[in-house]
C-alpha cells in the first residue's frame, strides 16, 4: 500500500543546545523524486505546525531518519514546545492525519513541552534515540 510512499524515508536537523552539526535532507539517499516528496512533505508539516504553536524543535527519527525504513513503515517525528495541552495534541495530531491523507503516509507524531524534557530528558529512553538520531527539520 505504502511502497511507493516516499514519506517512508528521512528528513529533520540537531537539537538547539547541541553544538554537532545536523543531518539534513539532501544527505538523505533516496533517488531525485523522492527525496523531493519528502523534502515537501516535512516543509508542508513544519509550516502548519509552526504557524500555529511556537514550535521549539521538530525532528524525524526512527527508521526512517536511519534509512531502515520498510513499505509499511511510519514517519516519527518528535515536536517539542513550550507547554502541550490536551488541544494541543488533538490539533497537531489532525494536521498530522491531514497530511497523512494527501500524501499516503502514515506519520507518528510524539509532543513533548519544554519544561517536562528538561527535567526528565535522560530518564526518556525514545528522547535518548531522538537526540542520537534524529534530524532536525
Amino acid at each position: 500500500m505504502y511502497a511507493e510512499s516516499p514519506c517512508m524515508k528521512d528528513v529533520m536537523k540537531t537539537m538547539p543546545h547541541t553544538t554537532l552539526q545536523a543531518p539534513t535532507v539532501s544527505l538523505i539517499r533516496k533517488k531525485p523524486h523522492q527525496l523531493k516528496l519528502i523534502e515537501q512533505i516535512v516543509t508542508e508539516l513544519k509550516q502548519q505546525v509552526t504557524t500555529k504553536y511556537p514550535v521549539l524543535e521538530m525532528r524525524l527519527f526512527g527508521s526512517v531518519a536511519r534509512g531502515e525504513d520498510t513499505p509499511n513503515s511510519d514517519i516519527d517525528i518528535f515536536v517539542r514546545l513550550p507547554t502541550v495541552t490536551r488541544s494541543t495534541e488533538e490539533d497537531l495530531f489532525d494536521t498530522a492525519y491531514d497530511i497523512e491523507l494527501k500524501y499516503n503516509c502514515l506519520i507518528d507524531m510524539i509532543i513533548f513541552a519544554d519544561n517536562m524534557l528538561r527535567t526528565y530528558a535522560e530518564q526518556v529512553p525514545i528522547y535518548q534515540n531522538i537526540a542520537r538520531e534524529g534530524i532536525l527539520s
